[in-house]
């Protein structure tokens, strides 16, 4: 994992279920720099998390247009105004920023020149919510948001994420026991 240039070994890690920040081993990370490529990173923590304090969301390769999807991150612009970020900022590693979550609906979902599944939605997403996931309604990550853009003439935003399938195929090749669920997610009652 690079950041600025530079080789990243270990990252702090916080939870609102830790009681301080937790020194994350990078075990794993891919990046070939170009926008729309993979950016994965593996880390490892010191402890696991208890059971009771965690849920693991399983993958998905099905994103659907117009599905709800939620994006969840921590998009600097925004923690600019948590205390508890700025406690953070001044490495308080005991203090919890929280986690910003934007929703909107997924709007396509083509392949990249490149081969990469892509699921461009309408959730706002912005630096800091890189690397976090997109969930759709049914509770499933299918997708690791990752860039935006934006057209000039309309100041239109369009927001990816790496695609699901490719998740899941990153991290079966590196021997993780993967959780995965495909099955069709139906829209909320009233909305068709």
């Amino acid at each position: 994992m690079h950041l600025n240039g530079k080789r990243v070994q270990s990252v702090l890690v916080t939870n609102a279920h830790f009681g301080t920040a937790q020194t994350g081993k990078v075990l794993k990370a891919t990046r070939d720099g170009n926008v729309g490529g993979r950016d994965y990173a593996i880390i490892q923590l010191p402890a696991p998390m208890p059971a009771d304090k965690m849920a693991l969301l399983p993958l998905s390769a099905k994103a659907d247009v117009r599905t709800l999807v939620i994006a969840a991150g921590y998009p600097g612009h925004l923690l600019q105004f948590d205390p508890e970020f700025k406690k953070f900022k001044e490495n308080d590693l005991t203090a919890k920023p929280r986690i910003i979550m934007s929703d909107g609906s997924i709007q396509g979902n083509p392949t990249l020149e490149n081969g990469m599944p892509v699921v461009i939605h309408g959730a706002e997403i912005s630096p800091g919510n890189s690397g976090g996931p997109l969930i759709d309604d049914c509770g499933r990550i299918i997708g690791i948001n990752t860039f935006g853009s934006l057209e000039e003439q309309t100041f239109r935003t369009a927001r990816f994420a790496l695609g699901g399938a490719d998740v899941v195929d990153f991290l079966k090749a590196e021997g993780f026991e993967v959780k995965t669920d495909d099955a069709a997610c139906p829209p909320p009652a009233g909305r068709r």
